[in-house]
């Protein structure tokens, strides 16, 4: 199992993260913690160090590239802070549904296009969003409501 650990010490508030060379994972490090002063590698450990601050964002990034990220060694307040950013994540609201939208402006077709080109549009888009070739399953139910609109 590929765990990513989170070390920390209080003295500098700087956390060590231990784990097995992941590429996307170093690569999240490297670039995605900014400023660079919140982020260094420790060449006689050979584990990068990133500023307590950080950690939240690192840990949910952790989560996609490991089995396991364990964070106990952590004070409470952040792993409470840790744990809050990413049920915030999967609390916020949903976006409103969109307004109606004309058939034409869905397959981005004009008013005055000719049958071929509304069914070319048509199964451009529905091949785009299908959910069976891993597209958006709303998106394809408007796409396939403006085109019946139109052909009716």
């Amino acid at each position: 199992m590929k765990t990513l650990k989170v070390h920390y010490d209080p003295e500098t508030r700087w956390c060590s993260l231990e784990h097995p060379y992941n590429k996307r994972f170093v690569a999240y490090v490297n670039q995605g913690v900014k400023p660079i002063s919140r982020r260094k590698f420790n060449v006689t450990t050979r584990q990068w160090e990133v500023h307590v601050v950080y950690i939240p964002q690192v840990v949910a990034a952790g989560k996609r590239y490991f089995d396991h990220v364990d964070y106990s060694e952590l004070p409470e307040n952040e792993q409470i802070r840790i744990v809050q950013s990413t049920s915030e994540y999967k609390s916020r609201p949903r976006m409103r549904a969109r307004p109606s939208v004309a058939p034409h402006a869905v397959l981005f077709v004009t008013v005055d296009a000719p049958p071929e080109v509304v069914k070319a549009a048509y199964r451009a888009l529905a091949q785009k969003y299908h959910p069976d070739h891993g597209g958006d399953a709303e998106e394809f139910r408007r796409v396939d409501a403006a085109y019946k609109e139109l052909t009716k």
